[in-house]
């Protein structure tokens, strides 16, 4: 009886080869499409309950100030935040959206009350933010404020600074 010699065709060997590294690369790529659709989800995440906490805290606040108000009196309806080093510091949108809830909760006082009470008592909102040490990731930020208007809403324009 005659054994045959072994032989194997490289044409199974590039077939398998072909696929394992195909079966690679796709899994590399699905993985990188997964984080990107991930990041995009955990920003407009982060950005919905920032603007849902705002927006509960501007309810409760005009709710409680309802009766006080007088009609023809303004009062405060919303802050804005407007960073004036965005660029040249590079923050990320995350820790940009972070911060800003950080300062938002911090005047959520404010909300609700009479714009000449608050006109009057401005240096208090300034050092309120200027005083506070925002730390998010370990990180710690400082705001200064540049500019600060009082209307309606209270829009800050802040240069952020990292504290070492």
């Amino acid at each position: 009886m005659h054994v045959p010699p072994y032989h194997v065709k490289n044409k199974w060997r590039i077939l398998l080869l072909g696929m394992f590294l195909g079966g690679i690369c796709a899994y590399i790529i699905l993985a990188w499409m997964n984080g990107q659709m991930y990041e995009k989800l955990l920003l407009e995440k982060v950005q919905l309950e920032t603007d849902f906490t705002e927006l509960e805290k501007k309810h409760t606040a005009l709710l409680e100030d309802k009766a006080a108000l007088e009609e023809n009196a303004a009062s405060i309806e919303a802050i804005e935040v407007a960073w004036l080093n965005e660029e040249d510091f590079k923050m990320d949108r995350l820790i940009k959206h972070q911060l800003e809830k950080l300062l938002k909760d911090e005047l959520a006082e404010f909300i609700g009350k009479k714009v000449t009470a608050v006109a009057e008592n401005e240096t208090i909102l300034i050092k309120l933010v200027e005083g506070q040490t925002y730390t998010i990731d370990e990180i710690s930020y400082e705001v200064e404020v540049r500019k600060l208007f009082l209307t309606e809403k209270i829009k800050l324009h802040l240069f952020i600074k990292k504290v070492s």
